[in-house]
């Protein structure tokens, strides 16, 4: 993962100080696991939730669950061709 981690409670970027996931955590995010990326953005999902109840949910949806382009990587199976 990289350096740039949300800084609680405000949910800016630690190192750049934009809203988090910035830019850079944004990259990071979309190249690992899709499956990992999609469980870490939910739970931070739900913290921010509680962190921010002046920010509407469907903001911090958008933020958080929509803004990290995940593609799932598709194994073949063995009987595939």
């Amino acid at each position: 993962m990289s350096d740039h981690r949300p800084k609680r409670p405000t949910w800016d970027c630690a190192v750049c100080a934009q809203p988090y996931p910035c830019p850079e955590a944004r990259a990071a995010i979309a190249t690992s696991d899709p499956w990992a990326a999609a469980t870490y953005l939910a739970g931070q999902f739900v913290i921010a939730v509680n962190d921010l109840p002046a920010v509407p949910v469907i903001d911090l949806y958008a933020r958080f669950l929509l803004s990290v382009p995940l593609r799932a990587r598709r194994s073949k199976h063995p009987h595939q061709r």
